[in-house]
């Protein structure tokens, strides 16, 4: 926040100094409960949420939550006014002082004020009760792909002003917007719009000074006005003096002026200050519909950013927030969409501070509600985003919508109903559309679609001056290429529409490698060959503006199941905000000034992989023409980058590799060291070979089990003298691998997503001995919960269960066996068997009885 704890100000031209405690952080002593926490209050400190649930379950709480605070108030401060500032609170709230209502907030991602001095008892405890609800029924967000997480999640603050003083008003502005009236590099001319409250009785005099100061903290300019403050609100115009030769704010140059304001009673004395950063700057759309940054064309690069973290949730400190903004920046991004809601003002201050251009949004996202309430609130909303956040330079682009209409074909059946709800949609964002130009009719405005022309068709489509366009394809459907055939379709039915690209990206985890990454298969490696896919199509795509790859990190989002339920991992960094080698890549594409040379092993540096797979592709992302790669201290040669990537073929030794890169930037070296630590599970097994054979069935991947060190392999066909399956086919829906349905019982989903289907047979050609088998198995086609199990065989009518025979080395093993039956669909079943044999293989045979027969995983290992 700008609002400072402490400043102090010269106040006279002898240069005495005047001291004023202009706020203090109310963020201790509250005490919380809700349902979940029983009748008893736990103590907290602020920020807080409440939603820890959302990371293990859908059914995360969202319901009323109560915090509470005793504080005092000296009697020494009857005479001035008190305020408390609320940077956040999800969603709605009502203030209740001293057992009076006192104010609703609703809208959780916008900060207000509550005027504290009417209800205050002076030198008596004064208890303050929040009553907080994150349930949304009819408030923006009704809907989203991200967690609605409850709480009191950013800072609170005690403001105290004297009864004249600059306005805290209703929308969350603290008395000071700043507009640019006529900016160039040769001179700046801008204005104060002043909101003075005068609490008094009577009409005052007052002076207002204002210092400016330049990025070097220089003085630059001084003016000073007296104006009749009457009774009530009052609003000041002050015309800036003219500025020669600005330094202008951009991404590469971001320069700050300082704005010190001073407001002074008729005897001199010092009423109120504020204090605020600003930016000089202009920008307008260009040829081709570019966005030009104080007359060059940009392309904005960079990311979307959510605001949660690993073990923080949404309550993060504004180093935290800050610390995400610094990251993106070192990637080399110019441009920041912050989404889909308002975000804390540390964010804010960074992107001034570090340079990167803004897009920020309400959260009318996914659905919109056909009622009065709700577009009133989501008017409000954009009000106080917009009030609030005014001043920063870095801001470019307000949103007000985000896929508004994605889930309308879900939850409304019929036409013409669904009809109703676009033409509402519509009316809406037209309304939004004219409300935020009334308001600042300097900045663009912006409406992310998702991936259909149903927007043209209904008229959302062009409304805002920026139509931005979610695409996924080669993700979600379809393939890469699918991805500049829309756009640039797009780009020739409606040429006059400036197109960014507002998201793009694929999930990926950390536990899933494959040598023959797919669409959907959430491997590292496929989430690497779509950013280095999408990437040079905006660069070289004149018409397309920008774009901001989704996410910047992998967030939180309750209702999401995939390999890692209740997370995003479309991210570049993990939720605890380690990099992902992705980051690098697109690090050396963005970066033109800064050498970036990666070795691209971090996310896997321990393989365990199959003797048949020994020929790795080592890759290195980097901005330098020409790279040597280096393994255990052998030059593997040189290669030339090429779409800032190079890569090798390389047999890698069993232990620990020594790979090191080198190159020169600038004439300069560059270098890179790590390792990679190799393990083989040889194909053939002999009498020598010690016998643990993991397999992911169904699968190309490796995966990493969760809590331990086994690696299942990718399933692979019977070879005589090894293993592996003789028929059955791999699961496909579509054209995706298995299911991404959340699996219950496991935190290994990905092992039970995928699995080989209909008549299987495996067989292990082991010597004879004494092995410990172990099946893995869920039942994808099964949603239900578990029958009882059927211990007389009787006949099973759901024709969603499979049953089946498992038939060990031609014995039955396991009798019209349904996984569905003993723990429910959709739910991991681990069955293990000591088996002993006298025969020179092991053969596992899955039968259908009814429906298909399938296992997920198989594991057998020498006893």
């Amino acid at each position: 926040m700008k609002r400072l704890l402490l400043t102090l100000f010269v106040i006279s031209q002898f240069g005495s100094v005047y001291a004023q405690v202009l706020q203090t952080s109310f963020n201790e002593g509250w005490f919380f409960k809700n349902e979940r926490t029983g009748k008893d209050s736990i103590q907290v400190v602020l920020p807080h949420h409440w939603n820890d649930d959302a990371y293990i379950s859908k059914a995360y709480y969202r319901g009323v939550g109560e915090y509470s605070k005793r504080f005092v108030i000296s009697k020494t401060s009857e005479k001035t006014q008190q305020y408390l500032y609320f940077e956040g609170v999800n969603s709605r709230v009502d203030v209740i002082l001293n057992d009076t209502h006192v104010l609703t907030h609703s809208g959780g991602y916008t900060g207000f004020y509550v005027h504290l001095t009417p209800y205050l008892k002076y030198n008596s405890t004064n208890n303050i009760r929040l009553i907080v609800d994150n349930t949304n029924d009819n408030l923006a967000p009704l809907s989203g792909d991200f967690t609605i997480f409850g709480g009191v999640y950013r800072p609170v603050w005690l403001i105290e002003k004297e009864d004249i003083s600059f306005e805290l008003d209703s929308l969350g502005g603290r008395g000071l917007l700043f507009s640019i009236n006529k900016v160039s590099d040769k001179q700046a001319k801008g204005e104060l719009q002043l909101s003075i409250n005068n609490t008094s009785c009577n009409n005052e005099l007052v002076t207002i000074e204002i210092q400016g100061f330049d990025p070097q903290e220089q003085a630059v300019f001084d003016a000073s006005v007296r104006k009749k403050i009457r009774m009530g609100s009052n609003h000041v115009k002050v015309t800036l003096p003219t500025l020669k030769q600005p330094m202008l704010w951009s991404p590469d140059t971001p320069n700050l002026y300082t704005l010190d304001v001073v407001l002074k009673d008729n005897n001199g004395k010092v009423l109120d200050q504020l204090q605020e950063t600003i930016g000089w700057r202009w920008f307008e759309i260009g040829a081709d519909n570019a966005l030009c940054l104080n007359g060059k064309r940009i392309k904005l690069m960079g990311a979307s950013r959510h605001q949660d973290r690993e073990g923080y949730g949404i309550a993060l400190s504004d180093v935290q927030h800050s610390d995400d903004i610094k990251v993106l920046k070192s990637m080399g991004a110019n441009f920041i969409r912050l989404a889909h809601y308002p975000q804390s003002e540390a964010v804010l201050d960074a992107c001034d501070k570090y340079g990167l251009l803004v897009w920020e949004e309400v959260p009318v996202v996914d659905l919109v509600n056909e009622n009065q309430v709700f577009f009133d609130n989501a008017e409000r909303q954009l009000r106080e985003m917009v009030r609030q956040h005014y001043n920063h330079p870095s801001v470019v682009m307000w949103g007000y919508m985000n896929e508004a209409i994605i889930q309308v074909p879900h939850r409304i059946k019929e036409n013409n109903e669904r009809q109703e709800r676009y033409a509402a949609t519509v009316r809406l964002a037209q309304h939004l559309e004219r409300v935020c130009k009334s308001i600042d009719s300097q900045r663009l405005t912006v409406m992310a679609y998702h991936g259909t022309t149903l927007y043209n068709d209904i008229g959302l489509a062009g409304i805002a001056d920026v139509s931005g366009w979610n695409l996924y394809d080669g993700w979600y459907g379809g393939g890469l290429e699918g991805f500049e055939t829309f756009v640039s379709k797009q780009h020739q039915e409606y040429p006059e529409r400036p197109l960014i690209i507002s998201e793009f990206g694929a999930g990926s985890d950390k536990r899933i490698h494959s040598l023959k990454p797919r669409k959907f298969d959430f491997s590292i490696e496929y989430q690497q060959l779509f950013m280095e896919h999408y990437w040079p199509v905006i660069r070289d795509s004149a018409f397309i503006m920008g774009g901001a790859m989704w996410n910047l990190v992998d967030f939180s989002s309750a209702l999401r199941n995939e390999s890692m339920p209740r997370i995003n991992n479309k991210g570049l960094m993990y939720s605890n905000r380690e990099l992902k080698d992705v980051f690098f890549y697109q690090k050396a594409f963005l970066s033109d000034n800064t050498p970036v040379l990666h070795l691209a092993t971090r996310d896997w540096p321990q393989r365990m992989l199959l003797d048949s797979d020994s020929i790795q592709v080592i890759k290195v992302y980097s901005n330098l023409q020409e790279v040597e790669l280096r393994i255990n201290d052998v030059s593997l040669g040189k290669k030339e980058t090429n779409n800032f990537t190079a890569q090798w073929e390389v047999e890698l030794d069993e232990g620990i590799n020594r790979l090191s890169v080198q190159g020169l930037f600038n004439g300069e070296a560059v270098s890179d060291f790590t390792t990679l630590e190799i393990s083989y599970l040889q194909r053939r097994i002999s009498e020598n070979n010690t016998v643990d054979i993991c397999i992911n069935a169904g699968s190309d991947a490796y995966f990493h089990a969760d809590g331990s060190s086994l690696v299942f392999v990718p399933d692979m066909p019977y070879e005589k003298g090894s293993w592996g399956f003789l028929n059955g086919e791999a699961m496909e829906r579509g054209d995706r691998p298995g299911t991404t349905a959340e699996i219950k019982g496991s935190s290994d989903d990905p092992l039970f997503q995928t699995r080989r289907e209909g008549e299987i047979t495996y067989r292990f050609d082991v010597e004879p001995g004494t092995y410990e088998l172990s099946l893995g198995f869920a039942d994808l086609n099964y949603y239900g919960q578990p029958l009882a199990y059927d211990l007389g065989n009787s006949a099973v009518d759901d024709r969603q269960i499979s049953v089946f025979n498992i038939v060990l080395n031609g014995e039955e093993l396991e009798p019209n066996f349904s996984p569905a039956q003993m723990v429910g669909g959709n739910h991991a079943l681990l069955k293990t068997y000591v088996i002993a044999t006298d025969q020179p293989f092991i053969e596992v045979k899955f039968i259908p009885v009814k429906g298909k027969s399938y296992v997920n995983s198989l594991r057998i290992r020498a006893k």
